[in-house]
């Protein structure tokens, strides 16, 4: 992780771990829409 500023921090896109995110992201989406979505039992 750098340090740009006091307070900014920010890591380095590294093109090796986007596919890693991609299928993160896939993931999470099967299971937010496999309970109901984010907050289910406020849709009621």
């Amino acid at each position: 992780m750098t340090i740009q500023g006091d307070d900014t921090f920010s890591t380095p896109i590294d093109p090796e771990t986007m596919g890693e995110m991609a299928r993160l992201k896939g993931q999470d989406q099967m299971l937010t829409q496999s309970i109901g979505g984010v907050l289910p039992e406020l849709s009621r």
